[in-house]
């Protein structure tokens, strides 16, 4: 068996890159998040091609509905037609970025996946080559049903909504734009939402435009702008309910006894671990993990996998690149940032070295929380690579709650080993926002006045330096026996030597696990992996 030095070498340095990263976890939460963007210049000047969702399916097995002579079709359906046919309503919430000359379809369904030709198809949500938003179905008889408003570059949020208001009809559509209701459309015909025909591919970020629908492109219409947020709900929002959502923002669970799904479509969501923004792993999973499920609904309307799969220009599954997110969006889209009215933060005053204490931070919201929205702080201590992630679950049923408004959790920091004055900075890395409190870190006390000290506390307020020693503890050590005094003395010299070489070697190694110098040592190693790869023409036999 030959094994060659430079292997050796490599495996190291891919070890040691492997545990700069493991390390360097608490460093990766997401302060800036970029939206999906389907198309853009470079791929499909037209907007033809590019990246889209494709939302999961159920099998239809009963329709009721019907309209205008037609009767409604059973099969294989997508969301929006498992959703609208299960409860007679459908209410979809989307926050967009229109760019000037923005255009294409948001969402959609059709009979025939991307890049084929649908023989049937709506473009449910879209913007005209005119910048003019367009909600609508089409009818049994070929009528389309809309409502129309222009659009102006920016943030939006959208809302379509559509419903039947017996299983035979009339059926109606409706739209809002951010917060503002701008009308409703109706037909007697059976929509294509609603069964005629199935409609198993439903998508967000194109759809099929050609036939009668006004300002498209004739076929796959892919926007050009950016997509942050869909929601599905199975119930028509009204006015206050709307504006309610416009006002905090996304995500949120809002109605939550009515939201069927909620995905977030921003960057590095591929592998979801818990609530946003701690997101950890890569590009590998072809599919967006929603942000909010409601399994009891979704499984109501036929569906157990809520995941949207991924699709790439070319109609296969596959990785959205990190090209097609663009932003950054602004911080006071999101909910945690809107909803957010004060955090005060509660660390003690004065800490011994290697002391471990706890760091309190209240978080108060301006409005009740009678939904469910966790907020993530990193919490660390400058200089040092000590660092925790603390979540706080604002909601009027968490373990958290003080009352509707307020909200406390607590974690653990261990005191650097070297006394001095450190920071300890606590952020909400999703709304770019710091809070740092001033900490003393001081040395172990001697033992001769270890007996007459206490530990120090959490407080709030200003807490006096931990005892040193002093004539008082002077004086209660004197009226020990001389013999005992000098054997008291020696123990205690000894014992000063090892606290003082404990300390030494925690600062060392403290600084030695530094991400800057762990950076350095890791170019380093590159270095001579290098340098030996090129040169090293010795060979270990064993």
């Amino acid at each position: 068996m030959v094994v060659r030095i430079r292997y050796l070498v490599l495996a190291l340095v891919v070890a040691l890159l492997v545990s700069c990263v493991a390390y360097a976890y608490p460093w990766m939460l997401v302060s800036k998040y970029y939206a999906m963007q389907p198309t853009n210049q470079p791929i499909s000047p037209t907007n033809t091609q590019g990246y889209l969702a494709q939302l999961p399916q159920c099998y239809i097995r009963n329709n009721p509905y019907s309209g205008g002579g037609a009767t409604g079709a059973t099969g294989t359906g997508g969301l929006f037609n498992c959703v609208a046919i299960k409860y007679g309503a459908i209410s979809a919430v989307v926050w967009l970025y229109e760019p000037g000359g923005g255009q294409g379809v948001l969402l959609s369904f059709q009979n025939y996946q991307y890049t084929g030709s649908p023989s049937d198809w709506t473009p449910w949500l879209y913007v005209g080559k005119n910048d003019v938003f367009y909600a609508g179905d089409l009818a049994y008889g070929n009528r389309i049903f809309s409502v129309s408003k222009p659009i102006s570059p920016g943030w939006h949020m959208a809302v379509i909504e559509e419903w039947a208001t017996s299983t035979s009809g009339p059926y109606y559509i409706a739209l809002y734009l951010d917060g503002d209701y701008i009308g409703q459309s109706s037909a007697s015909g059976l929509p294509q939402l609603f069964g005629w025909g199935m409609y198993p591919y439903n998508y967000i970020g194109t759809g099929y435009t050609a036939g009668g629908w006004p300002y498209g492109n004739g076929g796959w219409f892919f926007f050009n702008g950016t997509i942050a947020y869909v929601a599905i709900y199975n119930t028509i929002l009204n006015s206050t309910q709307v504006w309610q959502l416009y006002s905090v923002g996304f995500p949120n669970e809002l109605f939550a006894q009515n939201l069927v799904v909620a995905y977030l479509l921003v960057n590095n969501t591929a592998i979801y671990q818990g609530p946003p923004p701690v997101y950890t792993g890569s590009w590998s999973n072809y599919y967006f993990v929603p942000w909010f499920v409601n399994y009891a609904l979704l499984s109501q309307a036929g569906i157990t996998n809520p995941q949207a799969i991924t699709i790439i220009p070319s109609g296969s599954q596959g990785l959205i690149p990190s090209t097609q997110f663009l932003g950054p969006i602004p911080n006071n889209l999101f909910s945690w940032c809107r909803l957010l009215q004060n955090v005060s933060v509660s660390v003690p005053s004065h800490v011994y070295v290697n002391q471990s204490f706890t760091v309190s931070v209240t978080l108060i919201t301006n409005t009740q929380m009678q939904y469910e929205l966790p907020y993530w702080f990193l919490i660390s201590i400058n200089g040092t690579n000590e660092s925790s992630v603390l979540s706080i679950d604002a909601w009027v049923f968490s373990s958290d709650a003080v009352n509707a408004y307020t909200f406390v959790n607590t974690t653990t920091l261990i005191a650097p080993p070297k006394p001095g004055n450190y920071t300890v900075v606590v952020s909400l890395p999703v709304c770019n926002m710091t809070w740092t409190r001033q900490i003393t870190v001081d040395p172990l006390p001697s033992t001769s006045s270890s007996n007459n000290t206490s530990t120090p506390t959490n407080s709030t307020i200003n807490t006096p330096p931990p005892p040193r020693d002093s004539s008082n503890s002077t004086s209660t050590t004197s009226t020990i026996s001389s013999s005992s005094s000098g054997s008291s003395t020696s123990s205690g010299t000894a014992s000063s030597i090892l606290t003082n070489l404990s300390a030494t070697l925690s600062t060392a190694l403290t600084y030695l696990t530094t991400p800057i110098v762990i950076v350095v040592l890791a170019l380093v190693i590159i270095t001579v992996a290098y340098v030996v790869y090129r040169r090293s023409t010795v060979v270990i036999k064993l």
